[in-house]
């Protein structure tokens, strides 16, 4: 399954940029992209939290 395809979007270059953290989708979008990829919201927001800490320096 390609992820950018079942998210509507006609090339990969969104989603690899979102992958890469040059860019975090509105959070009505991230609600799509948890669907997708086969977690909750707060399993998303989780991640995401995690994610920001680490690039911060707080998480290893």
């Amino acid at each position: 399954m390609q992820v950018s395809k079942v998210l509507g979007y006609r090339n990969a270059g969104y989603v690899s940029d979102t992958e890469l953290g040059r860019f975090v989708p509105h959070p009505d979008k991230l609600a799509k992209w948890a669907e997708v990829l086969g977690m909750t919201q707060e399993e998303m927001d989780s991640r995401l939290a995690d994610a920001k800490l680490e690039d911060m320096g707080y998480l290893l």
